[in-house]
């Protein structure tokens, strides 16, 4: 933690996230240090190449790195959100399997699902 605010990285790629990454990009006790989502895919009759809704959010909010691993599980994936000293991991609509690496930080991880 540095000055009491969580160094955080925030993991998720679908729509439900996005609120959840807008209000820990504002609340005064955490330090959001980098966002995890899926890699930019081919989408719609034009094949175009779009980004998740998590990608586009954390654009807008400014946050860097923006990583899109294909495989979250990969050791260079893994080195790199490390490398970025996260006290907490926030994970939301991702999709992928974490590595207990990224759930046993100082502060553990906050799993966000939409279910009871």
């Amino acid at each position: 933690m540095t000055g009491g605010r969580a160094r955080t990285v925030f993991i998720g790629s679908g729509g439900f996230g996005r609120e959840s990454l807008w209000r820990l990009a504002d609340h005064p006790d955490v330090e959001l240090v980098g966002v995890v989502t899926a890699p930019p895919k081919a989408a719609g009759r034009g094949g175009r190449t779009t980004v998740t809704p998590i990608h586009d959010a954390a654009r807008h909010l400014e946050v860097r790195p923006i990583l899109t691993p294909p495989r979250l599980r990969d050791d260079a994936a893994l080195a790199e959100v490390l490398a970025l000293e996260p006290d907490l991991v926030v994970l939301a609509d991702y999709g992928q399997i974490v590595p207990s690496a990224l759930l046993d930080l100082r502060h553990g991880a906050l799993n966000l699902h939409p279910s009871l």
